[in-house]
Order: structure tokens, then sequence, then C-alpha cells
């Protein structure tokens, strides 16, 4: 329903046969605005447990309450991040004006709610609320798009879920009385449309259990010992999908590689293009020990 509602506007606007209205552009060059000042200017933000951040790793959640409380700045070295912070926003105000323009019944946009779970009190904001659902906003790269789309689903992104977006999507559920609809996702390299819905049947179980990990998680970011929970490992040599060899090299585990505290772990680490891949241009990936640049060289 929501897919086709937007595609069909988004056609008919492609042909000159449908417009936003101009209340809607005037909104989306307001979001637009503060987006850019929020992401340019609002800096310093001391750390609170966030459901943005509660479904991540709790090693990474520790790191970061730690840098907060010695009023250390995580330093980055992707000058990327950023713009895509920014496209975030953009995408996110995007939607929402395509939504409303299709005509959808869009309520709750951007809605601060409170939660209590366990001994604390966690705020945050919901992107929206659309035929009595929360779903959450998310730009997708090539890749992560076939995790939302027809490629993937809701158990696709349960099972690797790095950033915490289950968990994220659930506790705005529960906070806002309404159930977690799933995720509406826009490929941020083309615009297609993807939305992954949450299973309706399966809703209060897959609640309670996301409220459960989020309270467990609270407890060992709050008062356990810092563990360093993942590990790197060797780098594979494949040949139609068997391992033929090792390069020498050791790559850090996906959570590492996204983590801003990776340097913390792993002090010399290293980001390079997949020395693997035959891809033409390969992707970036992060490693713990680089000796083999290219495949074939010593």
């Amino acid at each position: 329903m929501i897919l086709e509602t937007v595609q069909s506007f988004l056609l008919k606007a492609s042909q000159g046969k449908a417009s936003l209205s101009p209340e809607l552009v005037e909104e989306f060059g307001q979001a637009c605005s503060k987006a850019l000042d929020r992401q340019f200017n609002d800096k310093g933000r001391e750390w609170k447990i966030r459901p943005s951040g509660l479904g991540k790793a709790v090693c990474q959640q520790q790191l970061d309450k730690a840098a907060s409380d010695k009023g250390e700045e995580v330093l980055t070295d992707d000058y990327t991040r950023l713009f895509k912070f920014l496209m975030g926003d953009l995408i996110e105000a995007y939607a929402l004006a395509v939504m409303k323009g299709a005509g959808l019944p869009v309520e709750d946009e951007q809605k601060k709610v409170n939660i209590r779970i366990g001994e604390q009190e966690v705020g945050g904001t919901l992107d929206m609320s659309l035929f009595g659902k929360t779903y959450d906003i998310k730009s997708a790269s090539d890749f992560s798009s076939l995790k939302f789309g027809e490629f993937g689903g809701y158990e696709v992104l349960k099972k690797d879920d790095p950033f915490g977006y289950v968990i994220q999507g659930h506790i705005y559920g529960a906070a806002s009385g309404s159930p977690f609809g799933g995720w509406i996702a826009i490929n941020k390299s083309n615009g297609s449309w993807m939305v992954c819905e949450a299973p309706e049947y399966l809703q209060r179980e897959e609640e309670a259990e996301a409220l459960e990990k989020a309270e467990a998680n609270i407890e060992t970011v709050l008062n356990a010992p810092f563990k360093k929970l993942f590990e790197d490992y060797p780098e594979d040599i494949k040949e139609k999908g068997k391992v033929v060899g090792q390069t020498g090299n050791r790559r850090l585990s996906k959570e590492c590689g996204f983590c801003d505290h990776k340097r913390s772990c792993w002090p010399k680490c290293e980001v390079h293009r997949d020395v693997v891949s035959k891809r033409a241009r390969a992707s970036f990936v992060w490693y713990s020990k680089l000796v083999k640049k290219e495949v074939g060289n010593e």
C-alpha cells in the first residue's frame, strides 16, 4: 500500500501529472536548512542513552560514554562522515514530503517520546506514524538496499543489525503506544524506495524481546567493566567459493569497522581497498594487520 502509492505518485510527477503544494515545498526547505545547521553547527552533545544507540555493540556504547565522561571528542578520520549524516536527514525530509504529496496520512512526524526501560528513562524522536504504526525512515546504500528490499526482510535485518535498527524501532513503537511497522528506506544511489514491514503477528513477542535486550544493554553499558567483544580474523583467498589460501592480512569485524573508537582497540588498524576482491573498484575495508596489499605480490 505505502510503496505502491509512493511509486504511483512519483511516476505521475515524473510525467508532469502530479506536483507538491507550495506548503510542502516550504516545509521541505525548512527541514533541509535545519539539517544543515544541525550537522555543521550542533557540536558537543553530551552522551546519553538513546534509542538510536541501544542496539549497537555494548563495547562501542561503553567507549562512547567513557569519552563523554572525560570530556573528550571522538575524532573521526572519515571526511565523508558529515555528508553521510546530512544525506540521511535530507532523504528523510524528502521522504516525508513525497508521502504527504502522495496523500498518505502521515502523523507524529519528529515526535519526541519517552519510555522507561528498567531503571532508566529513555527519550528520543521518532520519524513518523502511518496507519496506526510507527515507521523509521532510512537512507540506504546499494548493498543495504538488498536487506530492506526483495532479497531481505525483517528477519534478514535482525540477523545482521550492527546499527541496532530493530531495537530502535521497537523502542519507538513502545514509547508511542503504537506497534512498530518497519522501515521505509530509500536507496541514496538511485532513489528507489523499499518498505520492509515488521511482522504484525509477532509484534508483542518482538517488542518484548527488543526491550529486554535494550534493558540488558543499558545495565552492561552503565555498570559492567569494558570488554572488547569482537576479534579480528584472517583474510582468506577464495576461488569459486572455496578457501585456497590466506594473504597474511587480518581484517576487523564489521562492528569494529563501523565503530568510531576502533583505534582504541586496534591502534595499528588501517583502511584499504579489499585486497582479495576481483572487482575493478573494490570497496574499502578495515585491516588490523596489512602486510600484503595485492594478492600475488610478496
